[in-house]
């Protein structure tokens, strides 16, 4: 019998409280085989979690787009991430923290005649776009009116979760979703090589999907991030007191560093001994992760040399995602 992709029952309720999908490090729980994962690049935008009437970040605060960015949103939910481009999750983040419910859309037609441009895509959230990794709880149902066959019928894969979406789409092609590109990977050689690639064009990393798991809320190692990182040396300059959890005890430090801009073409060809010198630029930032509870209680003292982590830099030049290594030893 023949199915028909349906979207007649879904279950729509994400709500903060909710455990959502969380990706483990791939170095802490690498899979003894690739066979049957799926590989797509990890954006390092605003998560967005839509439960089929409202947007949702990680944490669970409420996104208020213009009305035109989710007015062909499905009404079953949704899991991805709100991005520009790489490079840029500063702008993003920016963007949708603003309040922009009652935003300004170009209404007077469905597409603009002028300019080819959908509503949204004139709005305050006209650069953003949301690309979606997940349908959790899609069902299909069969076309029969016999009682067993016509009952809801769970898609198990991650590929047949994203075809829902796909199917969707195809009858709303001018919303601002997009499906992430999922790949099959073959072998860990294949993986690194993909990874460094991608890392060179500025990606932050690649994920990892188990095509046969379901949608498994919390850490799961059928969902995996990789990422190359680098590592640096800073100076403690100050402790600051942990919130919630770590009160009374170390929640970040604040780091210095010294970073010497590069040096132009016109002073490497300058044979003069006179030329300036480039003068080096201290850096202020904080590292809040990668201490143990031991480390939180007696926390490096003030003056201590450590390497850090970090995923690149932002465009203000400040380390991204810095954690916390270890004591630097000479």
């Amino acid at each position: 019998m023949r199915w028909i992709l349906g979207i007649l029952f879904m279950v729509c309720h994400l709500h903060a409280s909710d455990t959502i999908l969380l990706l483990t490090d791939y170095h802490k729980s690498p899979p003894p085989d690739l066979q049957g994962f799926l590989v797509s690049e990890k954006l390092d935008g605003v998560r967005g979690i839509w439960n089929g009437k409202t947007l949702k970040t990680r944490g669970g605060r409420i996104l208020t787009p213009p009305a035109c960015f989710i007015k062909d949103f499905p009404p079953f939910a949704l899991d991805g991430e709100l991005w520009i481009e790489r490079g840029s999750f500063e702008e993003v983040a920016s963007i949708t923290s603003t309040l922009c419910k009652d935003c300004a859309c170009d209404t007077t037609h469905t597409q603009s005649k002028t300019n080819n441009l959908a509503p949204w895509q004139q709005s305050a959230w006209g650069k953003v776009r949301y690309y979606v990794f997940d349908v959790p709880d899609s069902r299909e149902l069969s076309p029969s009116t016999s009682t067993e066959s016509s009952q809801p019928k769970h898609f198990r894969t991650l590929t047949q979760r994203l075809s829902v979406l796909e199917s969707y789409l195809k009858q709303h092609p001018n919303t601002p979703i997009l499906i992430i590109k999922q790949t099959p990977i073959n072998s860990q050689k294949e993986l690194f090589a993909l990874l460094d690639t991608l890392t060179k064009q500025g990606a932050e990393g690649l994920v990892l999907r188990k095509d046969a798991a379901p949608y498994e809320r919390g850490r799961t190692s059928n969902a995996l991030k990789l990422k190359r990182y680098d590592d640096a040396e800073c100076k403690i300059i100050a402790h600051n007191p942990g919130k919630g959890k770590y009160r009374g005890m170390l929640g970040s430090i604040t780091c210095e560093q010294e970073f010497a801009p590069a040096q132009s073409q016109q002073d490497k060809a300058s044979k003069s001994t006179t030329a300036p010198q480039s003068v080096k630029k201290v850096l202020h930032f904080k590292i809040g992760s990668g201490f143990s509870d031991e480390q939180r209680q007696n926390p490096p003292p003030l003056g201590t040399i450590i390497t850090y982590k970090h995923y690149g830099f932002t465009r203000n030049g400040i380390p991204r995602f810095a954690i916390f290594h270890r004591i630097y030893t000479p």
